[in-house]
This record gives structure tokens, sequence and C-alpha cells, in this order.
């Protein structure tokens, strides 16, 4: 995870060649100069990354608020990045993402990045609204396609009609046997040390899911509900870590009578620069 972000990103920012000189290179001082272009492109891509995530977190905020059961959001973003932020809005909103930026070569048209939730196909949802669409590919968990600017309105429409309110990710319920990889003390993950080898895990996914943490005992402070969403606090040492139950408005009852068993995956997040772990909510329970 630390090699192939580097390795993607000039392509992603329309230099593969870059990458391909790399990895084709024989000679050590060559390859050094090499690494730092890599370096210092990938810093180029963050930063690009970061200038445009804040300004769709508050867009998708405003769609999730609504109801929306797809986030579409269009605005000026480097379409390298485009997919990049489409991931990053179904990790923190649990719903599927298309992101839409210009087309470089026809301002009339928009090309768009989509990714998924487990239990939506993105690509038979595509398929849906293909009357709007000018072409489209890709699987059930991501996605590209090309779309008339003039028509994005509609395809928002059409799209957020076509996601079934049953079934889909953002409302699937834990399973009757839920998996615990560790039970810790609140000091033992919720400290500097800890987070900064947290990440040497990554990347998640198939075949390397997230770990599963359970607080057995636990006060949640300052619950609330936003839309079908429970949105919670816990305090460590003096220190105010904010959670998420994407879909578990019915557990704000248990949460504000008394300690309770919280069981959650560990995210980074960033929000107008300033970087924090957030909890998401995998299920809660009455303590014992």
């Amino acid at each position: 995870f630390r090699l192939a972000p580097r390795i993607n990103a000039p392509g992603r920012l329309g230099k593969p060649e870059i990458s391909f000189q790399f990895l084709t290179c024989s000679d050590t001082v060559s390859a050094m100069e090499l690494v730092d272009k890599l370096e210092q492109i990938n810093l180029e891509r963050r930063k690009l990354e970061q200038k445009s995530i804040e300004e769709v977190y508050a867009e998708c905020e405003r769609l999730d608020n609504r109801g929306d059961r797809g986030l579409v959001v269009y605005g000026n973003y480097h379409s390298g990045i485009i997919g990049i932020i489409a991931s990053r809005i179904v990790d923190r909103f649990h719903k599927p993402a298309i992101i839409f930026t210009e087309d470089a070569g026809d301002t009339s048209t928009l090309k768009g990045s989509g990714r998924s939730v487990e239990g939506i196909n993105l690509y038979e949802t595509l398929k849906k609204c293909s009357d709007n669409i000018i072409q489209y590919g890709g699987h059930a968990m991501a996605a590209g396609l090309t779309l008339e600017k003039k028509r994005l309105s509609e395809f928002q429409d059409i799209f957020n009609c076509v996601i079934p309110k049953e079934g889909t990710g953002f409302d699937i319920q834990p399973p009757e046997e839920l998996y615990i990889d560790y039970t810790p003390r609140v000091d033992e993950i919720f400290n500097t040390t800890f987070i900064n080898y947290y990440k040497h895990f990554e990347p998640f996914g198939n075949g390397n899911p997230e770990p599963i943490f359970l607080l057995a005992d636990q006060k949640i402070n300052r619950a609330s509900t936003i839309n079908n969403h429970l949105k919670y606090s816990i305090i460590v040492n003096g220190k105010n870590y904010r959670g998420i139950g994407f879909g578990m408005a019915d557990k704000l009852n248990i949460v504000q009578d008394s300690s309770v068993q919280l069981a959650f995956k560990l995210k980074k997040n960033v929000f107008r620069g300033e970087e924090y772990t957030e909890l998401h909510a995998i299920d809660i329970l009455p303590t014992a």
C-alpha cells in the first residue's frame, strides 16, 4: 500500500511513462531520480485530492441529509482522482457514489467514476440508467461512465430511483454472529502509537478484512441521529472521538440509557485539513 499509490500516481495525472521508466530502469542513480519524481507526483496527487475532498464531503452531507440513496456529485475535479474521491465517499457515507468532472476533450460531456457498497451492483444500476448515459463500463463495485452535462440532473434523479430502498449496503443489518478480532482496553488503541502502527495493516479488503474491535463496557457521549444513522462520540483520556453507526438510528435509546457493548472498525478521516480517527459501529448492544 506504500508503493502502489506512488506507482499509480503518474498515470492518474497523465504521466504514466514515468512509472514505466522507473519499473524498467536498470541504473541505480537514474532509478533514485525517478523515485524522487514519483514521490513528488504522489504529493501533487494528494494535494489535489485534499483540495477537492472537503467540497465533495459538504455536498454529500447535503445529499445524504435529504435522503438520497446514491450520492452523485459534479465539480471541477482532476479526472485522475475522481475514482479515489468516490471511494472516500463510500467509506464515509456507506452509499453508492459517482463523482463527475468535465471531460477534457469536450466541455459538454462529463466523465464520471463510481464506487459501490456490498448489496448494490453498480454496473447493473447503471444499466437501468443507460438511456441517459453515453457509455459506461465496470463491475459490481466500480464503474466509469460519460454523460451529457445537460442530462446530469435527470441522471441523478433516475440513479436514486433505481437504487432499491431495501437491501442496500446502508440498510444491511449486522449478522446474528459477529466475530470480534480483539477486545482492547481503550488506552491500548486510542493513542498515537497504535494509530500510526495500525495503518500499516492496510489496505483492507478481500483477503485482508478490517479488524473488528469490541469495547465491552463503554459509555457513549452526545448521541444523536441524522436520517437513519446514529452519530455519537466517546471520550478517552479527555479526548473526544467521533463515531457513526450507519442505519443504526434505532439504537439511540440504547446508547442514552447506560454503558453498551460497542463493536466497531477504526477509520481515519480528514475534515478541513485535520486528520482524525472515527469509529464506525458494526453493532451496539446493552452491556450484559
